[in-house]
């Protein structure tokens, strides 16, 4: 297959579109069986439990076995002529979704921000292209999304195995197109995240850090700084200065201890560093404060 050809079989999903479940079940070889012939009107993605299949699109035969994610494209001609080997296993996905118009962009990798994510529509104008055949490494993970999704169709709730659906396309996408170490990634930046949350306005050591994830603080720090554009203690700052935000718009709790329970302990220090951050202080900030909706 050309690159051209290759490029048509790969599907290309809008992000402000939801992709609808038609069907998901579970299918098993007890006897010799070979991929049907047909093109079908929806998208089609499989994963294989175990064994092995032969699946052929549009002349490429695609050989998958366990652990493998497979999507074969709405309105291109697919069919087998090996049979599949006796005890494969899978899940599968028919599925619809829209087509991006021309002028959308592709989806890019994602990104933690210092301030709260504001969004327009013009973030959602993107698409993202789902994996053509992908080996994936998290098999029990992606096995129980699939159950779950399978679960949630046959239960009679198909929107919500269309929001699992996306979850799946997503965590696929991030694996393809974001390094093989991706997902690992993304889940570790997560876990300093939920530590820095709950720790930063008691402090913490490089130790209990080192603890809590198992490996060295310059390393976390490295890892940290790549994913997010900060450092932790930048991270950790950000978070204790939002709290006594929060403090400040929504309590009447005194300067001193707004400072004190983000831990800062000291006012006139906690004074300062807010002005730096905020451009007024506590107390100008708090009388000035009006609510956004």
């Amino acid at each position: 297959m050309d690159q051209t050809t290759f490029c048509n079989c790969l599907c290309k999903l809008p992000c402000n579109g939801l992709p609808l479940v038609g069907e998901a079940d579970y299918g098993i070889v007890l006897k010799p069986f070979a991929h049907c012939d047909r093109t079908a009107p929806y998208h089609v993605l499989i994963y294989v439990l175990r064994g092995s299949m032969e699946i052929i699109e549009d002349g490429t035969a695609y050989e998958l076995t366990a652990g493998t994610l497979f999507h074969l494209k709405s309105g291109i001609h697919h069919w087998g002529q090996k049979p599949f080997k006796t005890g494969t296993a899978w899940y599968y996905v028919h599925f619809y979704s829209g087509t991006p118009s021309d002028d959308m962009a592709p989806l890019a990798p994602r990104s933690l921000r210092k301030e709260p994510l504001r969004l327009t529509p013009a973030d959602y104008e993107r698409y993202l292209t789902v994996p053509k055949l992908l080996k994936l490494t998290s098999r029990n993970e992606v096995a129980q999304l699939f159950a779950q999704l399978i679960a949630l169709h046959n239960s009679g709730t198909p929107l919500k195995a269309s929001l699992l659906l996306w979850e799946i396309l997503l965590f696929a996408w991030e694996s393809a197109y974001g390094g093989n170490s991706a997902i690992d990634k993304d889940r570790r930046t997560r876990k300093i995240i939920q530590f820095l949350e709950e720790n930063c306005c008691r402090g913490f050591t490089a130790a209990q850090l080192e603890k809590e994830l198992g490996l060295s603080y310059k390393y976390i720090s490295t890892c940290f700084k790549a994913s997010t554009g900060m450092g932790i203690k930048d991270y950790e700052l950000m978070l204790r200065i939002r709290t006594a935000v929060r403090l400040l718009c929504e309590t009447d709790m005194p300067i001193a201890q707004i400072a004190s329970d983000t831990g800062f302990y000291d006012t006139f220090y906690f004074s300062r560093i807010f002005k730096r951050e905020k451009g007024v202080s506590p107390m100008k900030y708090r009388n000035s404060y009006i609510p956004n909706i």
